[in-house]
C-alpha cells in the first residue's frame, strides 16, 4: 500500500558500497526497515539517511514484511541536524532511548509526536541541562507508564517537587547534583521496568551535559 508518513532514521546498516538498510521509525507503520541504493553516487541521499535524520517519505508498505523500497524522500520541514556537539551527544541518547521502546509494525502516533517534537526543540533549544530528564519522563508517560514523583523518589520530598514541576511541563530550579541523581533514577527505571534490563550505553556523554 502507498503510504506517506514521517520518519525518524533511527539505524543504518551498509549492504554493499553504494546501498545499505535504514531503519526509520515511522509515524504510521512503526519501525520500517529499507533498502537505499545509490548511496555512493549522490551526497545527498547519504545526508537524508544520517542516524537521528527526520524524513518525510512515500513508500510501498509491505505488510508481509522484508525491505521496503522508498519512491520519494526529502527533510521534515527543512529540519537539519545539530551541528552542536553536546547536542549531537543528546541527539544519540535519544535515538538510543527510542530504538529501546518501539517495537516493530507498531505505531504510536502520541510517542512519535512526542518524539518529533523533542527533536525540533533540540534544535532551538541553549540550556540542555534538563533535556535528558525532560525526555524521559515524557517517553515513560506517552508509553503509559508515567514516572511519578513518589514511586521515583519515596524518601526525598525536594525531588519530589522537582519531578512534579517536570510532570506540569515547568523547569525547576536544581543544581548539578540533583539533576544527576533525577536522570540516574530514570535510567535505572527505564532499564530495569521498560527495556527488560537492557542497559543504555550512551548514558556517559549525558554526564558531560550536566557539569
Amino acid at each position: 500500500m502507498l503510504t506517506r508518513t514521517e520518519g525518524i532514521v533511527i539505524k543504518r546498516i551498509p549492504y554493499t558500497d553504494s546501498s545499505a538498510v535504514v531503519h526509520i521509525y515511522t509515524k504510521e507503520n512503526g519501525l520500517v526497515p529499507f533498502l537505499v541504493q545509490g548511496l555512493g553516487k549522490a551526497k545527498s541521499k547519504v545526508a537524508y539517511y544520517q542516524i537521528g535524520q527526520l524524513l518525510e517519505i512515500n513508500y510501498n508498505h509491505k505488510s508481509s514484511g522484508g525491505l521496503n523500497r522508498i519512491r520519494e524522500v526529502t527533510l521534515l520541514n527543512g529540519y537539519q541536524l545539530p551541528v552542536d556537539f553536546h547536542k549531537q551527544q543528546l541527539l544519540f541518547f535519544y535515538i538510543e532511548v527510542i530504538q529501546q521502546s518501539v517495537e516493530e509494525a507498531h505505531a504510536d502516533h502520541d510517542f512519535f509526536n512526542f518524539a518529533i517534537q523533542q527533536f525540533t526543540d533540540l534544535e532551538q533549544n541553549i540550556n540542555l541541562s534538563w533535556a535528558p530528564i525532560i525526555f524521559l519522563m515524557g517517553i515513560s508517560k506517552t508509553l503509559g507508564y508515567g514516572a511519578s514523583e513518589r514511586m521515583l523518589f519515596p524518601h526525598d520530598g525536594d525531588l519530589r517537587d522537582i519531578i512534579q514541576l517536570l510532570n506540569e511541563g515547568q523547569i525547576p530550579k536544581g543544581n548539578k547534583n540533583m539533576r544527576r541523581l533525577i536522570l540516574n533514577r530514570l535510567i535505572k527505571y527505564f532499564e530495569s521496568d521498560i527495556f527488560s534490563g537492557k542497559t543504555l550505553k550512551s548514558v556517559e556523554i549525558l554526564q558531560e551535559l550536566n557539569d
